[in-house]
């Protein structure tokens, strides 16, 4: 055997082993890339909760539109020559003393009166409207009593039922007689109270 055979026979051999090696390496000995982990949904939210802001007196749900601003004011004391100007206060102190200073007398001040009782901001604008609606004997009034007995507020709602207790009219017993259960004990002393006058 000559050098020249001996060379090329050993080239052959480490060529078919290459060959294999590469074969193999890639069917079963491969190793396989890394693959990144599936990325979050974007629908995923956090479902941790948010603070709840605390509750608010708000008042009593109505479905009609409440008019408190100051150029229907303006147009009603026009009309009466007297200054409501006041009642567009945004202190809410003087708005409640510009309340107890309406005539209820009159069809326009019982409708601001109306406005004021079920739409104010301030649970203590509308206690001094609901007393205030209380001084008169029109259906309009008893009607608005009625609903602020709906009112976010205690203090409203208890004046409420204290004003119609006060018109002795029976029919308002069924208005009131839910309020026996209402978490408030103010509101329960006063509407049981009030039951007890119109049943007399």
């Amino acid at each position: 055997m000559t050098l020249r055979d001996t060379v090329g026979g050993l080239a052959a051999v480490a060529l078919i082993a290459g060959l294999c090696a590469a074969g193999c390496y890639g069917k079963e000995g491969a190793v396989e890339p890394e693959t990144a982990p599936p990325a979050p949904s974007p629908s995923v939210v956090d479902s941790a909760a948010e603070p709840v802001a605390p509750p608010v007196d708000e008042p009593a749900a109505d479905d009609g539109a409440r008019d408190l601003s100051a150029e229907r004011f303006a147009r009603v004391g026009a009309l009466l020559d007297e200054d409501l100007s006041e009642l567009a206060s945004p202190d809410p102190d003087t708005r409640a003393d510009a309340v107890d200073l309406l005539d209820v007398d009159e069809p326009e001040v019982l409708a601001i009166l109306e406005d004021f009782a079920l739409g104010d901001a301030d649970p203590r604008v509308r206690v001094r409207a609901v007393e205030q609606l209380g001084f008169s004997e029109a259906g309009r009034a008893q009607t608005a009593l009625r609903r602020a007995l709906d009112d976010a507020s205690p203090d409203v709602v208890a004046a409420a039922a204290v004003e119609l207790g006060a018109r002795g009219d029976p029919a308002d017993i069924r208005y009131l007689e839910p309020l026996r259960e209402h978490p408030s004990p103010t509101v329960r002393e006063e509407a049981g109270f009030a039951i007890e006058l119109l049943t007399e």
